[in-house]
């Protein structure tokens, strides 16, 4: 080998390896300065004057659905009241220094004093006082306070009669009284051994022309009196002991004198009235089932004028906010005196509720502090000299435009089901007729009603259930009837209603499309037919609106006379939506 080639070598190596090296690379660009992002504007400031109303120490509370009326509600017991509220449920808290009302609907609550109405009760079981029973469904209790940890309950007035002296209160625990009108029949089927009739129960007459003692007992102290008159009352002989008498007066049951008790003059048969219609014009509790009349109805004073509720409900932007809005009623006033003087107007701001996450708000007024808002369901209704709103910090926090659901397209119905889908039947129709009362049918049609009343015509075997998967499904569970009234009975009569808890549950759907669950209903039939009482049973559909629609729907249903006094039914219905 050469030597030239031999030293050359490294070089040649060392050229290769330069030129598979990949290129340097550029220098870095210098860093960018990045502007920090606008700080978000701040809330607007918390309102002044707020105050919020607390209900007072609680000895017990009582809860019914406001179902047959409007309840007032005031923010406190010198102030006028603020709105009305025409749905949902009130619980009434009996405490220190006195009631305390709190109404939930959908999406909303508020919370108040409730009219004097509203602070009655009725009895749940039979009530005495001073030794004296108290026992119609139709009375009400006054609750005249609380102590030792129960209701101070007063002794309703009754025409004819004076309590004695010390008689006309008792301490009574919430189990024995309740806001509902005896609630499960229970005034009609639990009844004392001492005060049940006997065989010898006949009408007689009291003789009254002194005033005439009453007591529980047959020799016990008179809890009051039966007053005087120059005519002679009709009273229920119930039984005779040697020379006392126990009689029954209305809802009056105690012992009497038997000197005084006669029987009754005859009278002719156009003049023979019912016993119960001649005593104070009210039914008693063993003969009749008259309705109470609803106690949360407003005073002629409290109308609402038509363009404070309509006009609002129809305008304004509606939001839902990620926390909770809270609901201040917002009015100013001025004294009398102190406006002669020129005094500077005094505003009160109160919150009497709220309005929880993701329920929308529809706001009508926007302002600096207060923003005027209307509830969108219609159940509150304003009084005019007061504002509804709700403080505009609490709206700036997490809320955005709501868009409610797009309405459901409508379908046409679905073909006639081949199988007997007697519980997807359509609804029923109300009309007048006057023929025979038969069930009558031409053309699809079928009629069943009363001659001369009100039936009810529907069509024949058309099924809306197995046409379509849209369509939504009702099956009815296991029924269970206590009382003597065929369960098929009820069984067709409820599935002639289907209808109405079908509405219920496709107006759950809009919010929910896959809505799905059970409705078990409790409610009570009456000697007369209808339906007295109705409540949720352990109901597990996840709307507590579509539940109340349905318990309110099974409230309106009419039976047939059932035979040996009221009826109860606990009946489970299915919702599906295919």
């Amino acid at each position: 080998m050469r030597p030239s080639a031999v030293s050359l070598l490294p070089v040649a190596l060392t050229l290769a390896a330069c030129a598979n090296a990949p290129p340097p690379r550029p220098p870095a660009p210098p860093p960018v300065a990045i502007a920090p992002s606008p700080a978000p504007p701040p809330p607007p400031s918390e309102p002044e004057g707020l105050a919020v109303v607390t209900a007072p120490a609680r000895i017990c509370e009582l809860t019914r659905p406001l179902e047959r009326g409007p309840v007032e509600l005031s923010v406190l017991p010198k102030v006028d009241v603020f709105g009305q509220v025409t749905a949902g449920t009130l619980t009434v808290g009996f405490g220190e220094p006195g009631p305390f009302a709190e109404v939930r609907s959908t999406g909303w609550t508020l919370r108040g004093i409730p009219p004097v109405e509203a602070t009655r009760v009725s009895a749940a079981r039979w009530i005495a006082f001073g030794g004296v029973l108290y026992a119609s469904k139709r009375d009400r209790f006054p609750v005249a306070g609380t102590r030792n940890g129960k209701l101070v309950l007063l002794a309703p007035g009754v025409a004819g009669f004076t309590s004695a002296e010390g008689a006309t209160t008792r301490e009574t625990s919430c189990a024995e009284v309740s806001l509902l009108v005896d609630p499960e029949g229970a005034l009609g089927r639990d009844l004392p051994p001492a005060f049940a009739p006997v065989k010898a129960a006949q009408t007689m007459v009291l003789r009254r022309s002194q005033a005439v003692p009453i007591s529980a007992e047959i020799d016990g102290a008179a809890g009051g009196t039966i007053d005087a008159d120059d005519t002679d009352v009709n009273v229920t002989l119930l039984e005779r002991r040697g020379k006392r008498a126990r009689v029954r007066m209305g809802h009056l049951a105690g012992w009497v004198d038997g000197s005084l008790v006669v029987p009754p003059a005859p009278t002719p048969p156009k003049r023979r009235v019912p016993p119960e219609a001649a005593q104070f014009g009210m039914i008693g509790l063993l003969g009749g089932d008259a309705e109470e009349p609803s106690s949360a109805t407003p005073p002629a004073s409290a109308a609402v004028k038509p363009a404070e509720s309509t006009a609002a409900s129809t305008t304004g932007s509606l939001v839902a906010c990620a926390s909770d809005v809270r609901l201040v009623v917002d009015w100013t006033s001025t004294g009398s005196i102190a406006a002669a003087a020129g005094a500077t107007p005094t505003a009160h701001r109160y919150v009497v509720g709220a309005i929880p996450a993701g329920q929308p708000v529809r706001v009508v007024e926007s302002g600096p502090e207060l923003s005027t808002v209307v509830l969108g369901d219609g159940a509150f209704r304003p009084r005019g000299f007061a504002r509804l709103t709700v403080p505009s910090r609490d709206l700036a926090s997490g809320c955005a435009p709501f868009t409610a659901p797009p309405e459901p397209t409508a379908k046409a119905p679905a073909p006639a089901s081949s199988g007997d889908d007697t519980g997807d039947a359509i609804d029923q129709l109300s009309i007048t007729t006057k023929d025979d009362g038969a069930e009558q049918g031409h053309g699809g049609f079928a009629f069943t009603g009363e001659p001369g009343g009100i039936g009810q015509i529907g069509l024949r075997g058309i099924g809306v259930g197995g046409g379509s998967k849209a369509t939504p499904r009702l099956r009815e569970g296991a029924v269970q009837v206590a009382g003597r009234l065929p369960p098929e009975v009820i069984q067709r009569i409820v599935r002639q209603n289907f209808g109405r808890f079908r509405l219920c549950y496709e107006n759950g759907l809009r919010g929910n499309p896959g809505l799905a669950g059970r409705v078990t209903t409790r409610f009570i039939i009456d000697k007369s037919g209808s339906v007295v009482v109705s409540r949720d049973e352990g109901s597990d559909l996840p709307s507590a609106s579509t539940v109340a629609c349905v318990v309110r729907g099974f409230g309106n249903l009419s039976f047939p006379e059932p035979e040996g006094g009221m009826v109860s039914v606990l009946f489970p219905i299915t919702f599906s939506p295919r």
